[in-house]
């Protein structure tokens, strides 16, 4: 019936680690390829345009632009 309490443990799931980042689970902060990596990514992400950031990142833009309306209608009204 479609008034039946369903099971509720049924509908959890249990989310697997991605493959790809099973390798960092045990990595040591000082792991010279895994610092290597993060400053190609550093500089990559830092190499993009300011449209194209807007266009990878919609979300972020999105949210720094309201954050930045909204501190400024907070400034105006004092």
């Amino acid at each position: 019936m479609a008034t039946e309490k369903r099971d509720e443990q049924a509908d959890l799931r249990i989310e697997d680690k991605e493959q790809h980042l099973k390798h960092l689970e045990d990595v040591d902060l000082h792991d010279k390829s895994l610092n290597a990596s993060a400053m190609e990514a550093t500089a990559q992400e830092h190499s993009i345009g300011f449209i194209q950031g807007f266009k990878t990142y919609k979300r972020a833009a999105m949210w720094s632009f309201c954050e930045c309306i909204s501190h400024q209608d907070s400034k105006a009204e004092n």
